[in-house]
């Protein structure tokens, strides 16, 4: 069972067998090597390790300081050194060296997680100083909003697993009350919106007139970091509440379209209710490969190689040589070339280091076209069931099983697409930071403006080719075509209904990005009045921030599974009724769909 088992034949699209084996060979020496770099990280044989009593606790610039802290403290910094050649100066040099010394000078260091740090901050750059004085000159901020944090986790637990349960309760009540929950989600939104800037503005009037009627050397910092945070929200959600209800007076004609593909939707969860789940493993898989990833990453981030460098050290001792009867090898005392140990950055490393890059968006995508390939072709498969007893046990299980075994090329070259035009904006976004200082003044808004158009040109079509691979994976996990074949597939069905797919499209997103918002906004307003009457809390516009991120985030997930599954039912919808299926020729349309939009 798989890519190179003989395809078996399909009663509709005759054999089915492993589609895109070229990207699937491609993809698989890709990741084949990501391992063998990965593997390397085990290697522990060709590192220098030593281990001491005691890290230095003064700056040895010299052999002569190195030999008294040897002395002093009976801890030797050199490797395969014994301590009584330290005392007599002698070092064999016959064949090869025996030893390696630290390179001076060897800074005063202090034991950081059983590793010794350099202490002293004088011989390290301006630019590291100032950042680290910068640091600290905010420390005392961070220290209060990281204290903000502590005092309130629990209340954010709270908030957030409020989100939670608000979000289910929202995607379950679509099932019984489509029309109800859509008009309710639409004006709930745009009310909940209005009092929430309100909210948010009469909070900012407080602080600014209690600081009014404070002495001005009796103010508090954090009243005025308040005031600022709170000025800031305000206006943001003054501009959001006002494109909200801009959008919900649009969209009130429309919504009448959506409201039968949204029963269709719930029936679907309600026979598939694993298609909830899938977030939670796609998460569980993403943070998988990037605690990988980092792991990886850090390792190349120290994979510097190891030399030897001849350094002369002048010692008092007179210049003499001799042999050893007892080994009979020839030996010398100082002054000597002794080997010291430094590290060079091999030009390797940094090619390592662009194909993690590079292979961090190719797998994050992968992972993530997995999942939607995964819902899609269970989706798919109930949407063409004449009968849901028809319907095989674990409709997911099957569906991954489908896509594991035979569809990972199409996979690899769908997110690799998303790659192509992904990196490029991250680059024109590190260029940009880059050219800021460098550019002349007189030109610098002419290079911003030329950069941010090839960032929007870039994301526009990163935006088209996500929304056309979702559609082809609907394409082949179903009619098992290879990816381009099903790409064109699904081009020609939704250019043929572009002003449906246009109303469907932009109604349904603004059902659910309604949806969300209402979400948020809900926890956003019990939040505040929650964490504004808490004496504790210094600053506790940073805590509503972070619950107000984590709650969009969790409705988006819950969200987005319905918009893909919305997404898809649409494409089998076209594909249905242009293409009969069924063996007496009926539509497989659920309910009144094909009368609705055709």
């Amino acid at each position: 069972m798989g890519c190179f088992d003989d395809p078996k034949e399909d009663p509709r699209y005759g054999k089915c067998g492993c589609t895109d084996l070229i990207c699937l060979s491609i993809f698989s020496v890709f990741i084949a090597v990501m391992l063998c770099i990965f593997f390397d990280v085990w290697d522990p044989f060709n590192s220098v390790k030593l281990c001491v009593r005691q890290c230095p606790d003064r700056k040895l610039e010299t052999f002569d300081d190195l030999k008294a802290f040897t002395k002093h403290t009976a801890c030797s910094l050199c490797y395969d050194l014994a301590m009584s050649q330290y005392e007599k100066g002698v070092f064999y040099m016959d064949e090869k060296w025996q030893f390696v010394c630290p390179n001076f000078p060897v800074y005063q260091s202090v034991s950081v997680f059983r590793r010794c740090i350099p202490k002293s901050t004088r011989d390290i750059s301006a630019k590291l100083i100032y950042s680290i004085h910068s640091y600290l000159n905010n420390i005392e901020f961070l220290q209060q909003l990281f204290t903000d944090f502590y005092k309130s986790w629990v209340t954010m637990a709270w908030l957030i697993t409020l989100g939670v349960g608000i979000s289910l309760c929202t995607i379950l009540s679509f099932h019984y009350y489509a029309y109800i929950v859509s008009w309710t989600i639409l004006i709930a939104s745009s009310l909940a919106a209005i009092v929430f800037t309100i909210i948010l503005w009469v909070t900012f009037v407080n602080i600014e007139h209690e600081l009014d009627d404070t002495p001005r050397e009796e103010q508090l910092d954090k009243m005025l970091r308040n005031e600022i945070a709170f000025l800031i929200y305000s206006i943001l959600a003054t501009i959001i509440t006002i494109i909200i209800i801009i959008i919900a007076v649009f969209m009130r004609k429309k919504i009448k379209l959506m409201i039968d593909l949204f029963k269709t939707a719930s029936k679907c969860f309600q026979t598939i209710p694993c298609l909830f789940s899938q977030p939670l493993w796609t998460c569980c898989a993403l943070t998988i490969f990037l605690i990988f990833w980092i792991s990886v990453m850090l390792s190349l981030a120290t994979a510097n190689r190891s030399s030897l460098i001849k350094t002369d050290h002048h010692h008092h001792h007179h210049h003499h040589s001799g042999k050893d009867l007892t080994t009979n090898k020839t030996f010398t005392h100082l002054p000597v070339m002794f080997p010291s140990f430094q590290f060079e950055d091999p030009t390797w490393v940094q090619s390592m280091w662009w194909y993690y890059v590079i292979a961090f968006i190719w797998i994050c995508e992968f992972i993530l076209a997995f999942q939607q390939m995964v819902i899609a072709g269970a989706v798919s498969r109930w949407y063409f069931t004449r009968h849901v007893d028809d319907l095989k046990s674990w409709p997911i299980l099957n569906s991954f099983r489908k896509v594991l075994f035979f569809h990972i090329g199409s996979l690899a070259i769908g997110s690799f697409l998303i790659t192509i035009f992904k990196l490029p904006r991250l680059l024109l976004t590190f260029i940009d930071n880059r050219m800021k200082k460098e550019t002349p003044e007189w030109c610098r808004g002419c290079v911003k403006c030329c950069g941010i158009c090839c960032w929007c040109c870039l994301h526009a079509l990163e935006k088209f080719i996500r929304y056309m691979n979702h559609n082809a994976y609907t394409i082949v996990v179903w009619r098992r075509t290879n990816f381009c074949c099903s790409a064109k597939r699904a081009y020609d069905i939704l250019s043929a209904h572009i002003l449906e797919i246009a109303v469907l499209d932009k109604a349904g997103d603004c059902i659910l990005f309604f949806g969300k918002c209402f979400v948020t906004i809900v926890v956003g307003i019990i939040g505040l009045l929650v964490m504004q009457n808490d004496p504790e809390l210094y600053f506790y516009a940073g805590p509503l921030l972070v619950v107000c991120v984590f709650t969009y985030f969790i409705a988006h997930c819950f969200f987005s599974i319905y918009e893909m599954v919305i997404d898809t039912l649409f494409l089998c919808l076209c594909e249905d009724y242009y293409h009969k299926t069924d063996e007496d020729g009926l539509a497989f349309a659920k309910g009144s769909l094909e009368v609705k939009y055709f």
